[in-house]
C-alpha cells in the first residue's frame, strides 16, 4: 500500500466560479507577465518610450500632466519590475485558488477589493487628466508626435476601469458566499 506524502491539496470539484477565477487570473498574469517581456525585448512590440521621452524635452519641468509621463517614463524599469513580481504572485494565488487554499480565497477577496478601490480612484481621478492637456489638445493620428491620441488612450482608460471595479466587486463578493467559503473548510 503507498502512503502518499504530498502536501498540496489535489484539486476538488466544486463551484465552477472558483475554478474560472483561478483560470482566469492565472492566465490574465501570464499575459501581463508576457506583454512587459516583449514591451522591454522586442522592438517591433515595444512601446516608444525613447521617443515619448525626447517629446517631453522641450517643455521639461513645466510639470502637470507632462511632468507626469516624464516621471513614468523615467521610472519604467521599477514599474515593470513590480508589475512582472505582482503577476507572479498572482499567478501563484490562482494555482492555490484552484486548490480550494483557504489562504488563496482569502487573498484574492483582498486583491480584488484593492482592486476595486484602485479601479474606483482610477475613474474618478481620470477627469482631472484631461483638464491638464494643453489647451491646444493632441491629435487623435499624428505619427510625428509619440504621445498624440492621448485622449482615446485616456477614454478607454476610463471604460475599462469602470468594468474591472464591477467585476472584481462581483467576484469578491461571489469569494464571500457561503457555500463557496465551506469548499475551503473542507480543503482546510
Amino acid at each position: 500500500m503507498a502512503i502518499s506524502t504530498s502536501t498540496q491539496a489535489p484539486h476538488r470539484a466544486g463551484n465552477n466560479l472558483v475554478s474560472a477565477v483561478a483560470v482566469f487570473f492565472l492566465g490574465f498574469a501570464g499575459l501581463i507577465i508576457l506583454a512587459v517581456i516583449a514591451a522591454f525585448s522586442l522592438p517591433q512590440v515595444s512601446f516608444p518610450f525613447a521617443d515619448a521621452a525626447a517629446s517631453l524635452e522641450g517643455s521639461r519641468g513645466t510639470g502637470g500632466l507632462t511632468g507626469g509621463i516624464e516621471w513614468l517614463v523615467s521610472i519604467r524599469h521599477w514599474l515593470a519590475a513590480a508589475v512582472v513580481l505582482g503577476a507572479a504572485l498572482t499567478a501563484s494565488a490562482a494555482i492555490a485558488l484552484w486548490q480550494r487554499r483557504r489562504w488563496a480565497r482569502q487573498f484574492f477577496v483582498g486583491l480584488l477589493a484593492c482592486g476595486f478601490i484602485v479601479m474606483f480612484v482610477a475613474v474618478s481621478i481620470s477627469p482631472l487628466v484631461f483638464t491638464l492637456l494643453p489647451d491646444d489638445g493632441l491629435p487623435a493620428v499624428n505619427h510625428e508626435n509619440p504621445l498624440a491620441g492621448l485622449i482615446g488612450i485616456l477614454a478607454a482608460g476610463i471604460a475599462t476601469a469602470t468594468v474591472l471595479a464591477g467585476l472584481f466587486a462581483w467576484v469578491g463578493w461571489k469569494l464571500t458566499d457561503p457555500e463557496i467559503r465551506a469548499e475551503f473548510e473542507r480543503t482546510a
